[in-house]
């Protein structure tokens, strides 16, 4: 055996010893589940309001010959997020376009006649953006793509961290205008904390909840954003 069909075989058993889905329901891509919450409309529709963002660009994919070559596939592509948004994180999509449409949403509860996407991201509503607070926990790439989205419709951004987060990926979501609050334990007593004191902020969107966990995930979801 060739070194090159040793690697593909011993690799490729590693891959199936690790990510083989016990549940899985063979030929069905697409769980019904799923498509509950993350159909294809909702999630086309995400697509099209991130590709029309002002600082939206596309992100490079990498050809991967030398390396597919090696590990036996015809072909390997590496998706480099690295620059998206300029946040430097492979999450900058889903938390900022929650942001957007939560806070589109409370301005049209408000009472605000213009409440599109490209009002909201050119300052047309940042008087009414003001009024409003989004807070979330993260342990540091989340926390970046929705403080990104409140500085760039204008409201306040609370962020809980907890102790073991660096202080490195505090100064990132600091540097984006958001307000970070440290929490003693783990990520999910962060996440505890801020609904404790959710209630306390006049105003306020928590981008915990589980419905805004569905616009966080379509802004993730949708694999044709370049």
């Amino acid at each position: 055996m060739t070194q090159k069909r040793f690697l593909a075989k011993t690799l490729g058993a590693e891959i199936a010893k690790h990510h083989f889905n016990l549940k899985a329901i063979p030929r069905q891509s697409r769980p019904e589940i799923v498509d509950s919450a993350l159909d294809i409309r909702t999630c086309s529709r995400a697509r099209a309001s991130i590709t029309s963002w002002p600082t939206y660009a596309p992100t490079p994919l990498h050809d991967l010959p030398a390396l597919a070559d090696e590990i036996g596939i015809a072909q390997l592509f590496y998706k480099d997020e690295a620059t998206r948004l300029g946040l430097g994180s492979f999450k900058a999509l889903g938390g900022a376009y929650a942001v957007l449409h939560s806070v589109a949403q409370e301005i049209s509860v408000r009472g605000s006649t213009a409440t599109d996407i490209e009002a909201l991201m050119t300052g047309q509503l940042s008087q009414a953006a003001g009024e409003i607070t989004v807070v979330t926990a993260t342990d540091g790439n989340h926390g970046r793509s929705v403080a990104w989205g409140a500085r760039n419709v204008g409201c306040r951004c609370i962020i809980y961290m907890h102790a073991e987060v660096s202080p490195g990926r505090q100064s990132a979501v600091e540097s984006l205008g958001a307000e970070v609050i440290r929490v003693a334990g783990d990520y999910g007593e962060s996440v505890r904390q801020a609904a404790r004191e959710l209630l306390q902020i006049i105003g306020c969107w928590s981008l915990t909840q589980p419905g805004l966990a569905i616009l966080i995930s379509q802004g993730r979801s949708w694999p044709g954003i370049p």
